[in-house]
């Protein structure tokens, strides 16, 4: 028998519902033992009776979660991913984007290494990571990924003011060059391209495409590789989540399928 297992959220936004709800009807063997959300912040739907709230992340290590999963954006990792590390405590990213940070990526790993505990990277929005990450080991020629999303996905980015001025009905490309900078200029929308790097050729020399498309009401990431082992095409045309048009809901279907699969008899 598979024992039970608990775990912590950080943040209880529109990814962390989706979780909660997931794994609540899927889980015989896991619970949500305790969420961490901002102080003065509020929680606006009800929670299992036997999860509770904290505003400190000393408090949420305190429970001794069996994994912590970060679904509150870059900076959640950034203030909390070393503590949770060197407390010995598993800790699961789905803010990718922000491990573009080198010096970031290498305290985190250090923590890691210090508190015995291990970083897990969530796929998020894409298929064919672990093909990807394998072919690696064969040896990879190159690596592209392209984002297309519509037009109110990109507001409060770099390419806003590009989408306004551009032809109401023609898709514009908005960046083209490497998932390093992608992922620096574009945070929230290029965790995928960063999940895409580390499986990879790394950040440096994996190429990213960003592209606003007013034709369509998805979000779809195009993933070409070549190499020794052949090649690898995926397109993936997904559905953003109501409360946050940034936001694949495959990306919080992801992070759900990874807690239960912890708890589960097979692993796939």
């Amino acid at each position: 028998m598979i024992n039970s297992r608990r775990i912590g959220l950080i943040g209880y936004g529109a990814i962390s519902k989706v979780v909660m709800d997931v794994v609540c009807q899927n889980s015989r063997n896991t619970k949500v033992a305790a969420v961490l959300i901002r102080p003065g912040a509020t929680v606006t739907k009800d929670l299992p009776s036997d999860c509770q709230v904290v505003n400190r992340v000393e408090d949420l290590i305190a429970l001794a979660p069996d994994g912590i999963y970060e679904c509150a954006g870059h900076e959640a990792v950034r203030q909390y991913g070393a503590a949770i590390l060197a407390a010995g405590v598993a800790f699961s990213i789905v803010s990718v984007g922000v491990l573009a940070d080198t010096q970031l990526r290498t305290a985190l790993i250090e923590n890691a290494a210090k508190g015995n505990a291990r970083i897990s990277i969530v796929a998020g929005a894409i298929a064919g990571v672990e093909a990807l990450s394998a072919a690696r080991y064969s040896g990879l020629a190159s690596v592209e990924h392209t984002v297309v999303k519509p037009p109110q996905a990109w507001k409060g980015t770099p390419g806003e003011d590009l989408v306004k001025n551009s032809a109401q009905n023609e898709p514009l490309v908005l960046y083209e060059g490497t998932a390093e900078d992608a992922v620096k200029q574009y945070p929230k929308n290029a965790n995928v391209i960063a999940t895409i790097a580390l499986a990879g050729l790394g950040f440096e020399s994996t190429k990213a495409i960003l592209i606003s498309d007013p034709t369509t009401s998805s979000n779809f990431h195009y993933l070409k590789a070549v190499g020794d082992f052949g090649s690898l095409s995926v397109k993936i045309a997904g559905n953003s989540l109501p409360e946050n048009p940034k936001t694949s809901m495959l990306a919080a279907y992801s992070v759900a399928r990874s807690i239960i699969l912890r708890s589960g008899e097979i692993i796939i």
